[in-house]
C-alpha cells in the first residue's frame, strides 16, 4: 500500500500541473511620452558648440559633442537647479561654478534643437 501511495501521489500532482490553463500575456504598457530625439545637428552648429564651450573652459571641448547631447536630453526630461548644474560642470571636467555657463553654452549653439 505504501509503494501504491509512493507512485500515485506523484501522479496526481502531475496531472494537476498539466491541466492547469497557462497565465495569459500581460497588456503591454505603454508610455505617455517616448524618449525625447535629438535633432540632426549641422557643422555650423558644432563648430559653434565647441567655440561657446572654448569660452567657458577649453578642455570642455573635448568630447563635447556627446557630452551636449546627454546635457540636451537632461534638459528635455526636465532637469534643472543647482545638482543639475554641479552634474554638467562634472560632465565637462570643468569647474563646479560653471555649470549654468556650459548649460548657456550648449542651448545658445542649438545643438537642443
Amino acid at each position: 500500500m505504501k509503494k501504491l501511495g509512493l507512485v500515485l501521489l506523484p501522479a496526481i500532482l502531475l496531472t494537476g500541473c498539466a491541466s492547469s490553463e497557462p497565465a495569459a500575456d500581460p497588456a503591454p504598457v505603454e508610455t505617455a511620452d517616448p524618449s525625447p530625439t535629438l535633432p540632426e545637428l549641422s557643422s555650423e552648429q558644432i563648430s559653434t558648440l565647441a567655440e561657446n564651450l572654448r569660452t567657458v573652459d577649453p578642455a570642455a571641448v573635448e568630447g563635447a559633442f556627446d557630452k551636449a547631447q546627454a546635457v540636451c536630453l537632461q534638459i528635455a526630461d526636465g532637469a534643472h537647479g543647482e545638482g543639475f548644474y554641479r552634474g554638467v560642470a562634472m560632465r565637462f571636467d570643468a569647474a563646479e561654478g560653471t555649470g549654468p555657463a556650459l548649460v548657456e553654452a550648449i542651448q545658445s549653439a542649438g545643438v537642443c534643437g
